[in-house]
């Protein structure tokens, strides 16, 4: 029994080797960017800037004014999406 443990010793550091070596280039690898990818994360900043300025003037001409309120609930559900292509 403690020979086929002794055997079985090396077998398993070397596979443990191996995936902790190829965890780590998969770590250390750049990412691969396409061109849409840079795109929606542009409108995803230009998208939360706008909900910025919404919610700062929402504050300035009042917490009940709904137009500001459904701008701001569209731009959400946007950002939701172009969140879940990325």
């Amino acid at each position: 029994m403690l020979d086929k443990i002794h055997n079985e010793i090396p077998k398993i550091l070397l596979k443990t080797a191996r995936t902790v070596e190829s965890s780590e280039l998969k770590i250390l690898r750049k990412p691969k960017l396409s061109i849409e990818k840079f795109n929606y994360s542009n409108e995803i900043v230009d998208i939360n800037n706008k909900n910025k300025l919404l919610y700062k003037s929402l504050v300035v001409k009042g917490l009940f004014n709904d137009s500001i309120k459904k701008e701001i609930r569209h731009n959400k559900k946007r950002l939701k999406h172009l969140a879940r292509q990325e």
